[in-house]
């Protein structure tokens, strides 16, 4: 009777004590603050880019472990690079400013991103690059609402990837760089 009962409980403190994937179920949308910021540094259209290549950099963490719950999967599907790359596309097609055709290639490296389930922040940042020669550096310390339990501040972790990387293209896209990154006035004729 005894061994029935130990291999009765052994699945439930398998299940117990498992390991989840906590994914993140919020999608990315533009912010009309940074359609705004793109159209009038492309001077409302005049200047088309497109988005290329998007890379970790060696140095930058890719595993998302959030306390005993597991891994974080912040952009099911897809890499992390992938993700932040989409997003900046779609900010970008929202403007009216990407083309696939456009001279002007941006890329962009994934230099850091972590995040702290206890304090409650995301800490990302990227490196911008463009083929006219631009290159800066932004980053974001995003906060959010935390909680106690590991289920609920994992799932807030992941619930708040997508708001981080808005509030980081918001801070690249602000940036006054930025308008040198998408200009090159040798081209601006071929992209009208």
């Amino acid at each position: 009777m005894k061994f029935i009962t130990a291999i009765a409980i052994i699945p439930i403190l398998l299940i117990a004590t498992g390991c989840s994937t906590t994914s993140n179920s919020v999608q990315y949308d533009s912010t009309p603050t940074n359609v705004i910021n793109i159209q009038s540094a492309s001077a409302d259209g005049k200047y088309k880019v497109r988005v290329e290549d998007f890379r970790m950099s060696a140095t930058a963490e890719t595993s998302l472990l959030c306390r005993a719950m597991g891994e974080i999967d912040v952009a099911p599907g897809q890499s992390l690079e992938e993700f932040i790359k989409e997003a900046l596309q779609e900010e970008l097609l929202e403007a009216g400013v990407y083309s696939t055709t456009s001279p002007i290639i941006i890329t962009g490296e994934i230099n850091r991103v972590s995040f702290s389930s206890v304090s409650s922040h995301w800490d990302i940042a990227m490196t911008l690059s463009s083929s006219n020669g631009t290159q800066y550096d932004v980053a974001t310390n995003y906060k959010f609402k935390g909680s106690f339990d590991a289920w609920s501040a994992c799932k807030n972790v992941a619930n708040a990837f997508t708001p981080a990387v808005q509030d980081l293209l918001e801070i690249a896209i602000s940036n006054p760089k930025f308008t040198t990154l998408i200009r090159n006035p040798e081209v601006a004729e071929l992209n009208q």
